[in-house]
């Protein structure tokens, strides 16, 4: 997927997530009790609200789109990273040994939730061959060798982990 089609795709996971935030206001306020399936309009049901089902859709929506750069921005990461030697700055710093950063990196995987969160974010560059990041990596509240791997390029991975990684690397930060 080239630069265009990702930026359009942030842009609609934006959108769509607006939309579902206004669709929600419409199902918050228009009354739930008439939407009871007993209660029924000259003998026929009521039918389903229209605003319900489009909250839904957006809510569907916004999801698969996150998703989709979720996985366009990982792919993007790792090729940056199979250049044969990127270099690496830490909060601007450059890091004495790259190496074991790098390498745990090269690993990001998406783990299941384990009711932590991300805390203090560290912004990680690299700058390869095959172009450059910008990473942020947020350590996780109950693990303090995991960090959580954002993608701040897009709206959608700014919030979303592109995957978590396992590393002593970052503990001075």
């Amino acid at each position: 997927m080239n630069e265009t089609w990702a930026l359009l795709i942030d842009r609609g996971a934006a959108v769509s997530f607006a939309g579902a935030a206004v669709a929600l206001l419409f199902v918050a306020f228009s009354g739930f009790r008439r939407w009871s399936p007993r209660e029924t309009k000259n003998g026929k049901p009521v039918p389903f609200p229209l605003h319900v089902g489009i909250f839904v859709v957006f809510v569907v929506l916004t999801l698969t789109l996150s998703q989709i750069l979720v996985i366009h921005g990982r792919n993007a990461v790792l090729a940056t990273l199979a250049s044969a030697s990127p270099g690496i700055r830490v909060n601007a710093d450059t890091l004495a040994n790259p190496q074991a950063l790098l390498d745990a990196l090269r690993e990001i995987q998406g783990t299941a939730a384990h009711h932590s969160h991300a805390t203090h974010r560290i912004t990680v560059e690299i700058q390869s061959a095959a172009g450059s990041a910008q990473l942020e990596l947020g350590r996780d509240s109950s693990r303090s060798d995991e960090y959580w791997v954002f993608l701040p390029k897009y709206w959608a991975t700014s919030t979303r982990e592109l995957g978590r990684i396992h590393t002593a690397a970052l503990s001075a930060y």
